[in-house]
């Protein structure tokens, strides 16, 4: 059980880690991630885990951060981030209070704000800082989007949590 907004809320998953390099990388301290590792690792459902805190465990993540904001970032629309905004919303269930499913957005019982976008046009990313960020497939989004569009939203002084940024991808 854990207190969040002055309410006690249980979360139940079926989500676990499959082998303890998944566990430590859900478990890690650190506020940037950097995970390289082959195609059957299971590294978007541990992104997704992870950015949404919902696994045995979690201390950190959108149901742990009252009116947070956290986006998944993919390399393209469809099908990376629509897929991952349908699993999300799937999993989450009735912890979503609102979803709109145009701007692949889902506000949470908490009112933390996931949402989900392309890196096709950095241009399209901008926006206020963030609470947590998922880059998935990192070797496909370009270097120039992380340094001059993506770190910066990590860069503000955190007002509701601790910001940290997971990059996931297969080695390129």
């Amino acid at each position: 059980m854990r207190r969040v907004a002055d309410s006690h809320i249980t979360i139940k998953t079926d989500f676990t880690p499959h082998s303890p390099e998944q566990a430590a990388i859900l478990n890690a301290v650190e506020d940037e991630l950097d995970v390289t590792c082959g195609r059957r690792f299971g590294k978007s459902k541990l992104a997704k885990a992870w950015i949404t805190g919902v696994f045995p465990g979690a201390k950190w993540g959108a149901v742990h951060t009252p009116g947070g904001r956290f986006w998944y970032v993919a390399p393209t629309l469809k099908p990376v981030a629509r897929d991952a905004y349908r699993e999300i919303k799937k999993s989450l269930g009735s912890l979503v209070k609102h979803k709109n499913d145009s701007d692949l957005e889902l506000t949470l019982f908490n009112d933390a704000v996931l949402e989900f976008k392309s890196a096709e046009d950095p241009d399209n990313l901008l926006g206020p800082g963030l609470d947590g960020l998922v880059i998935d497939e990192k070797g496909v989004i370009s270097a120039h989007t992380w340094d001059t569009v993506l770190s910066p939203m990590l860069a503000d002084p955190p007002d509701k949590c601790r910001r940290r940024v997971l990059r996931v991808g297969t080695p390129r």
